[in-house]
């Protein structure tokens, strides 16, 4: 019994040499293709990756290297079928295959397999549209009316909040404010409403008197089909309300907690008053909604430009 433990030990011991000289001399093999591609050397790299997928067919790395290696050589057809084998043995990014082949598609000006393969970008989550429209690779496809709709969905996904109607509902409160109280030629402050984050927040900075500032984040949650606006002051104060747009007016609603363990409700409407003005009336609620008290009433008057 002695003898047949000692004779598996040695036996289970050569067999992991052999294991482990086998990754090595595989990862050299590695190694030296990929020192092959990075000195653009295509038909010794091509070689080589071309070895390892042989010895290797689940190495995706070696799949996708020997199809850019075959791109670069002008070997298109076969680079195609080496993404392929990368995609089926599960490369990631995903995206980063896929733009190889739009590439070679665009060497080959092959327009439907192009746009084909744009909307499989757009799902595998790309976004670089600029790329899209200068790679020199892609130049033959340009004049393309169906390559350039693909290119207009990137666009779009890419940027959502600047082509979706629903986040530019509340643009008319964008500008330069002097604000005065409603009907009143009192000036309670002035605010300044800017387009931040991709045209995806609606960012205002308010100034009123003694010292007092403000800034809220208003932006459209397309999970929710709702706006969102976060207030906060100078004064530690924090309001998050929520509403929606309708008949070309912003309509808010808030529920806050008062220290005193109550609920405060609020009404917030800002009323689109032509391009230079806006009225922003806010009402509150101490009962749970069955009477309400106007909090403040302003009138947003857009300042002109210095002349």
């Amino acid at each position: 019994m002695w003898r047949m433990n000692r004779a598996f030990s040695i036996w289970f011991a050569a067999a992991l040499l052999t294991c482990f000289a086998g990754r090595a001399v595989a990862q050299t093999k590695q190694q030296e293709a990929d020192q092959l591609y990075q000195a653009k050397k295509w038909a010794e790299a091509t070689k080589a990756y071309e070895a390892i997928t042989k010895s290797e067919p689940g190495n995706t790395q070696a799949w996708f290297y020997l199809g850019a290696s075959r791109q670069e050589a002008g070997e298109y057809s076969r680079a195609l079928a080496a993404f392929e084998q990368a995609e089926k043995t599960g490369f990631r990014p995903l995206a980063a295959v896929l733009f190889r082949e739009l590439r070679v598609y665009g060497k080959l000006n092959d327009a439907a397999k192009a746009v084909e393969t744009v909307d499989r970008l757009l799902n595998a989550g790309f976004a670089n549209v600029q790329v899209l429209r200068t790679h020199p690779d892609l130049e033959a496809l340009r004049a393309e009316p169906r390559f350039a709709e693909a290119i207009a969905r990137v666009e779009k996904a890419a940027h959502p909040c600047a082509h979706q109607a629903e986040y530019r509902q509340f643009d008319f409160w964008l500008g330069e404010w002097d604000v005065f109280v409603t009907g009143t030629q009192h000036q309670s402050g002035t605010s300044s409403i800017q387009l931040i984050l991709d045209s995806c927040i609606i960012f205002e900075n308010w100034t009123g008197g003694n010292g007092y500032t403000g800034k809220s984040f208003n932006l459209y949650n397309a999970v929710e089909k709702k706006w969102q606006q976060i207030w906060v002051d100078s004064r530690g104060g924090i309001i998050q309300f929520t509403g929606e747009a309708r008949d070309g007016n912003l309509y808010y609603t808030a529920d806050t907690p008062q220290p005193d363990g109550t609920r405060l409700l609020r009404r917030l409407t800002f009323f689109h008053q032509g391009p230079d003005q806006v009225r922003q009336f806010s009402e509150a609620s101490t009962d749970g909604g069955k009477t309400w008290s106007p909090e403040y009433d302003l009138t947003y008057v857009r300042r002109k430009p210095a002349s």
